[in-house]
């Protein structure tokens, strides 16, 4: 790999934490308030399990760390946090008792709704300086390394 690109590479490593930083400064005091301690990161997790939620079973533990791309132990640390906050509940399968699904609270969809907003406002105050055929050209190219990247990788490390 050449300097330029070492370079772009550095470059590119230091956005990433910085727009996470910006991310999280960038909640309403009113939700950080209401998730009593609660992470973007559960948020996440509870937005999947909510979009899974329309056949009104939630996800199993094991679907829910696939989705997180980690280990049983991790999800399994992160629903019980969820289950304290009040933010998600285990239901048993009536059919397996070995089956426990995980599904949101009614308190967990009302701060989704928030938190899905704040992440609109965030990334619309975000991209405000750019114009339509700029972020034509951003959407595109993340979409482009988003898909490129797999491929490259296996590549690189095969």
């Amino acid at each position: 790999m050449n300097d330029a690109r070492q370079e772009v590479v550095t470059q590119l490593l230091a956005l990433i934490p910085e727009l996470r930083r910006r991310f999280q400064t960038s909640l309403p005091a009113e939700l950080t308030a209401e998730l009593c301690g609660g992470t973007p990161h559960q948020l996440e997790a509870l937005h999947m399990l909510a979009q899974q939620d329309g056949s009104g079973r939630g996800a199993t533990m094991n679907e829910l760390a696939r989705w997180q791309h980690c280990a049983l132990s991790t999800a399994t640390a992160l629903v019980d946090r969820l289950v304290q906050q009040g933010l998600a509940e285990r239901v048993s399968n009536p059919d397996d008792r070995r089956v426990v699904w995980i599904v949101p609270t009614d308190r967990a969809r009302v701060l989704l709704g928030k938190f899905v907003e704040a992440k609109r406002q965030m990334v619309l105050a975000a991209l405000w300086n750019l114009d339509d055929a700029e972020l034509d050209t951003l959407v595109t190219l993340l979409n482009k390394v988003l898909t490129g990247g797999t491929a490259r990788a296996e590549v690189v490390n095969g």
